[in-house]
């Protein structure tokens, strides 16, 4: 009787095995997918080189309203030119300073600009600036804190009387002296 039980328990031992495996696999299974699902979201909300569109279903909805603005744009044919201060302060502010035109040439004085600013690298780090118009007509300057070279996307609007005017430009931002290391 001795032999019958040893026997038993050795035929018991793989079967409990045997019961515990494929439970165990799915729960392992189901853990390891909750970890990493887990890690992919710290990863993409806290790394500030991922960024998201703000508002983009909001404004997907409103695109006639932009098309109507683009149009307006080109109706009204107003033009800028950016450039940057060459002078650099203590906590690494320059100039940005843009000239307003419109469609004959004639500068637009009087008017109120705002320009968001972000970098491509970290589109996370948005600046809005008011650009206030300086000394010499239709030119409109703000000190602008440039932490990052490399391609920077601004994003102007312009209001004068009824009429505003927007604008999305992508630019080459680098200290004074440094140039591009290299031209696609």
């Amino acid at each position: 009787m001795a032999d019958f039980g040893e026997q038993r328990d050795e035929t018991i031992a793989p079967a409990k095995w045997r019961t515990l495996f494929w439970p165990g696999l799915i729960i392992t299974l189901l853990v390891g997918q909750v970890v990493l699902l887990t890690i992919v979201v710290l990863i993409a909300t806290r790394d500030e080189s991922f960024a998201v569109e703000p508002d983009y279903y909001t404004k997907a909805l409103n695109w006639d309203e932009q098309a109507a603005q683009l149009e307006a744009n080109r109706r009204l044919g107003w033009s800028l030119k950016l450039s940057l201060g060459d002078a650099v302060g203590p906590i690494g502010d320059r100039s940005l300073l843009l000239h307003l035109r419109d469609a004959t040439g004639d500068v637009i004085g009087g008017a109120d600009v705002s320009v968001l600013a972000f970098p491509h690298a970290r589109g996370m780090q948005r600046r809005e600036y008011e650009l206030p118009e300086t000394q010499e007509l239709g030119t409109y300057e703000a000190k602008v804190r440039f932490h990052r070279k490399g391609k920077w996307e601004f994003r102007f609007t312009v209001q004068r009387g009824e009429n505003m005017f927007t604008h999305r430009l992508v630019r080459d931002v680098y200290p004074p002296g440094e140039s591009r290391p290299w031209k696609p």
